[in-house]
């Protein structure tokens, strides 16, 4: 007999885990708009969330993971900013 695993139960959470998470790119373009930043404090601002938003959306797992503590940790989301960025650049079309 043929093990089906897409109809058993006990797994469908671990195969929905497996599937690729979409990044999105709606949500990425609003938090890159740099309009009406001016101070050194604005793009300190601009960039913890960027980071932060970077890390929601990307395709890794572990990376997503990381987004609440990272928004509670500013060291975290700075550590991170660049696996974030490639992670989800190598996904926008």
């Amino acid at each position: 007999s043929q093990l089906n695993l897409q109809n058993n139960p006990s797994i469908q959470p671990v195969l929905n885990q497996t599937s690729r998470h979409q990044v999105n790119q709606t949500a990425l373009s609003l938090a890159w708009d740099v309009s009406q930043k001016a101070s050194r404090d604005d793009w300190t601002e601009w960039m913890r969330r960027f980071a932060i938003q970077l890390l929601r959306e990307a395709p890794s797992p572990a990376l997503r993971a990381t987004a609440s503590l990272a928004h509670a940790y500013q060291p975290l989301a700075r550590e991170l900013f660049s696996a974030a960025f490639v992670c989800c650049w190598e996904e926008l079309s």
